[in-house]
């Protein structure tokens, strides 16, 4: 049994690949040499580092400190919803006047917020549990960043189109491309620069955390005393 806790907590450095994946995600999104086509659309490519973070989050151990919560069963199917719809905002991108692709696109939007959040959540509880209050503090740092640059600016178009679609100013889901375009440019740097600060915080703080909670954590610490022999 001590050894497969100790397994479980060393696969906890699966944060660490987490955290690259978001940061390759960030180059695809915000180079546009490499995210986008040669005609501007989006490029499939952006998928990858998302499946490649989905599978990362399911080798996650379950510590015994997170045992009977729903933390990691939240994180899970949070990730696994971002890697369903993530191929929709790049259809959306070819083909803005369907309905259903823009629907996809807006479930994708609202489901990687979630997924951000959970990804703080699990880790801030783990690090709390082991009185890690440093650590905490910091992923309630990443948390407020989340919600204040990432979860607020994208709720805000998304209600505001929706509004407009249901008053009939928007008639096609490819009019919310017209309502970005009428936010002052120092509006649309301010609403594409703040998700990637967002984001970009978030994979420090997991770099930070990942060998942190690995080597503290419990069971591994009593093994190594009682064995001396590393994982």
């Amino acid at each position: 049994m001590a050894v497969r806790q100790v397994a479980t907590g060393v696969r906890w450095r699966c944060l660490d690949g987490l955290a690259w994946a978001l940061a390759w995600e960030l180059c695809i999104l915000y180079v546009p040499a490499i995210g986008r086509s040669p005609l501007g659309h989006l490029r499939l490519l952006y998928v990858i580092p998302l499946l490649f973070a989905a599978a990362l989050v399911f080798r996650l151990g379950t510590p015994r400190e997170l045992a009977g919560t729903w933390l990691l069963w939240r994180l899970r199917a949070s990730w696994l919803a971002v890697a369903g719809l993530s191929p929709f905002p790049g259809w959306w991108s070819r083909c803005s006047e369907a309905r259903y692709l823009a629907l996809g696109a807006a479930l994708a939007l609202s489901a990687a917020p979630w997924a951000l959040l959970e990804t703080v959540a699990v880790p801030a509880a783990l690090a709390k549990a082991r009185r890690r209050m440093a650590l905490y503090h910091d992923a309630v740092l990443a948390r407020a960043a989340l919600l204040y640059l990432f979860l607020i600016p994208v709720a805000a178009l998304l209600v505001t189109f929706a509004i407009a679609f249901l008053q009939g100013m928007a008639t096609v889901p490819g009019d919310w491309l017209h309502f970005w375009r009428l936010i002052p440019p120092w509006g649309r740097l301010l609403m594409a620069l703040s998700p990637l600060l967002a984001a970009a915080n978030l994979a420090r703080m997991l770099l930070r955390m990942s060998p942190d909670l690995a080597q503290s954590d419990p069971a591994q610490a009593h093994e190594n005393d009682a064995g001396g022999n590393d994982v």
